[in-house]
């Protein structure tokens, strides 16, 4: 019997369904599977799934010429729908985008970062090879980059969109540092609790699962009081969209979320905070029904806020491919949309990602590689965060850059100066240290303010190593450091400081 001949030019089935076809034909289970495993191995004409798994170690099996097809992908996503939800989100998303980085792989599936292969919960390994073995393509894999692509698409095709989405995952990590900035001022997480995934990762794990970020409050109703236990907080998840959000976003975010829990056995919730441009009616509702907090972040920044946030991709785009921001107008112009932003209760958190993001491109410009955004490096029993840092030279040399984004005619505290260069410094070189070798540092505190008496007298108490180049630049130096090719980011430079 041709096992080819049982499975129908358009479907998929599972190897439960085959077997139980070959023995309805009149073969016994045993020679049914010995057929199913012989077609299997010839693999010309039978595609069967190695990687992708179902509940009971089931696979899929369907004819090699409907492999790749628009109506494989459907079959395919029908049997994963209540199997593999997680997966199945993937493969939706992937059949509409051209590239799907692999941190939205994580997201979408909610898929362990760090656990071994075999844990019981898909990692994200798994379903990156789960993936590229229905048909799509994994490149760049060990890179910032590293994505699903439709196995017919180029990589030229595919690098253009490689980059803004990289640019969407940075703008999402200064988003929710701006949210966890703003909800601490206001004490619903605890000051030093916030953590947040640096730029090229775009999530961090929680219990292993991936979250844009975590934090925990101590406010009063968010403490939970347990017999004969010291009172613990409530963990706050943040999952933030630098797009629109649609249900399978929410969908995968709770699952995250029911995974985190159950990897420690919590007996608690998680507070759940979802941010986006705007949100489909369906994930809007599907987030509320959920018991998430639900921002809207056109609401929460305002428009021009937002529009300036969106302007601030394009220069993230720069950054992650390392080009020169070429010249804009009107609209499109960042520094224009700045300028509207004078009176913006969060115009300093929108400045200090600007700075932020030309530090990073200047650093990219001088040749320094891995250049990412708020990295987080252990410090006592928190961390501290540093703004830009990029290395070469094979990590024995790093560059971390400090950004304040002052009005040039304010002052900065010598206290900025003095935390950055005797905690956050150190801090960095104990973690990038390798058996006892310590890496050269290039330390530089970049501000768009004015370098007082104070500061000055901070950065000439601050005793460090031979290992350690520091530098205390304020505007005008700042300007200096800046390529001459990269103009815009000069003009952008100009228009913070008056802000």
């Amino acid at each position: 019997m041709d096992i080819a001949g049982t499975i129908g030019h358009r479907e998929v089935l599972t190897s439960s369904t085959l077997l139980a076809r070959m023995v309805k034909k009149g073969l016994s289970p045993a020679q049914a599977r010995q057929r199913m495993s012989r077609g299997a191995e010839d693999g010309k004409r039978i595609w069967r799934s190695q990687n992708l798994a179902l509940p009971h170690n089931e696979r899929l099996f369907a004819r090699r010429e409907f492999v790749g097809s628009p109506q494989f992908f459907n079959a395919v996503g029908a049997h994963l729908e209540s199997a593999r939800p997680g997966l199945a989100r993937c493969l939706e998303a992937a059949t509409k985008r051209p590239v799907l980085l692999e941190y939205e792989v994580a997201k979408l599936s909610a898929s362990l970062l760090n656990a071994p292969a075999t844990a019981r919960v898909p990692t994200i390994q798994r379903e990156m090879a789960a993936l590229t073995e229905v048909g799509f393509r994994h490149d760049a894999p060990g890179t910032s980059l590293s994505r699903v692509v439709q196995e017919t698409s180029t990589h030229a095709a595919t690098i253009g969109p490689a980059h803004k989405a990289a640019a969407k995952r940075a703008a999402e990590t200064q988003i929710t540092r701006i949210l966890g900035e703003h909800y601490r001022r206001h004490n619903l997480i605890s000051w030093n609790s916030l953590n947040v995934a640096d730029s090229q990762a775009g999530v961090l794990p929680f219990n292993d699962v991936p979250f844009c970020g975590y934090a925990y409050s101590w406010a009063r109703p968010m403490v939970i009081f347990r017999t004969g236990r010291d009172p613990c907080p409530t963990p706050v998840m943040f999952d933030v969209y630098a797009r629109h959000c649609f249900e399978e976003d929410v969908s995968g975010f709770k699952n995250r979320l029911e995974r985190a829990r159950r990897a420690r056995k919590l007996a608690f919730p998680l507070l759940a905070v979802i941010g986006a441009y705007d949100f489909a009616p369906s994930a809007f509702e599907f987030a509320k029904k959920e018991g998430m907090l639900v921002v809207n972040l056109r609401d929460f920044f305002g428009n021009d806020a937002l529009d300036a946030l969106a302007a601030m991709e394009a220069v993230l785009v720069h950054v992650d491919a390392g080009t020169p921001i070429s010249s804009g107008t009107g609209d499109n112009d960042l520094a224009e949309k700045l300028a509207r932003l004078h009176s913006h209760p969060l115009i300093v958190d929108i400045k200090g990602v600007a700075l932020e993001s030309t530090a990073a491109l200047t650093a990219k410009a001088d040749g320094w590689e891995d250049v990412r955004l708020g990295v987080d490096v252990p410090f006592d029993q928190t961390t501290r965060d540093v703004d830009v840092l990029g290395m070469r030279y094979g990590e024995t040399e790093f560059r971390a850059i400090e950004c304040k984004a002052h009005r040039k005619d304010i002052e900065v505290p010598g206290s900025e100066v003095k935390k950055f260069f005797t905690e956050t410094v150190p801090s960095l070189v104990k973690a990038r240290s390798t058996r006892g070798a310590r890496p050269d540092i290039r330390a530089e505190f970049w501000t768009t303010g004015i370098i007082g008496s104070d500061a000055k007298r901070a950065f000439g108490e601050c005793k460090m190593g031979k290992h350690i180049d520091a530098r205390l630049w304020g505007l005008e130096d700042v300007l200096k450091a800046i390529p001459k090719n990269l103009k815009r980011s000069r003009a952008l430079v100009q228009a913070i400081s008056e802000v």
